[in-house]
């Protein structure tokens, strides 16, 4: 399936997000007056346009201390395990039980991930610290829990919250997920249940909401009414919240003509 380069979206998405994110908050509520370092913790699962398929040239920017990237795979005792976030996000998080494959095979080359983030702190006024776990092409069926990305990702998760808190002077104050997947579901009339799955699968890791962002329709009229089920669980659930919307409408134009 060819896909369209997300930064032609990403300025829009940083204010929609904007927006979704000043609704959700913490269940830790305001801690303006408090002491502590905060982070609030975003693991960000999903298929290519979660991954990113974009020009990391052209991402927008983090602000220092506005976000970092926990590498759950990469990161190492000696080299560290926490970085400033910048795309392209998650490039070499890949091991043997979650893998988009590397730079070098033309994945995870810049994507959405730095603007979610910088819309999060301009609202919230807390860094996120970010955990990559997408993969290409990937069904929500290989998401549930129990099949290897799952366990794969939940293990990342707990990782890095374990490490902010063993490890730095920070403090979690929540824990969320973001959630862009669908193309490869069209026409599946299980997808709420089975994002529903998966969010409950996450409470053990302390996972509060989960964020979703649409995803493009350019091309099947099933992907436009998967679409339209996640905004419908957004307004009827108060677990999800809905991001964005920016992928919907995407000019053809807009498609990359490398991804097939």
């Amino acid at each position: 399936m060819k896909k369209f380069t997300f930064m032609h979206v990403a300025a829009p998405l940083l204010a929609a997000c904007a927006v979704a994110l000043s609704a959700a908050g913490c269940s830790q509520g305001d801690t303006s007056a408090d002491e502590k370092d905060y982070t609030d913790v975003f693991i960000f699962m999903g298929q290519s346009n979660m991954a990113g398929r974009g020009n990391a040239a052209e991402a927008i920017p983090c602000g220092e201390g506005h976000a970092y990237e926990f590498r759950a795979v990469s990161g190492n005792d000696t080299d560290g395990w926490l970085y400033p976030l910048e795309e392209p996000f998650g490039a070499n998080e890949n091991n043997a039980a979650l893998s988009d494959g590397t730079n070098e095979d033309g994945k995870k080359t810049g994507g959405m991930t730095s603007a979610f983030c910088e819309a999060y702190y301009r609202t919230a006024g807390v860094p996120v610290t970010a955990v990559s776990a997408s993969v290409g092409g990937t069904e929500i069926s290989q998401w549930l829990p129990g099949t290897d990305y799952f366990n794969e990702s939940k293990r990342r998760l707990d990782e890095c919250v374990e490490y902010i808190e063993s490890q730095t002077d920070m403090t979690v104050r929540c824990i969320n997920m973001v959630w862009c997947q669908g193309e490869s579901d069209a026409g599946n009339a299980l997808y709420a249940e089975q994002l529903k799955s998966i969010l409950q699968g996450l409470r053990s890791s302390f996972v509060e909401h989960c964020f979703v962002i649409t995803p493009s329709e350019y091309d099947s009229p099933l992907t436009a009414e998967l679409a339209d089920s996640q905004i419908a669980l957004c307004r009827d659930d108060e677990d999800f919240v809905l991001a964005s919307v920016k992928f919907r409408n995407v000019p053809l134009s807009y498609k990359r003509q490398s991804d097939d």
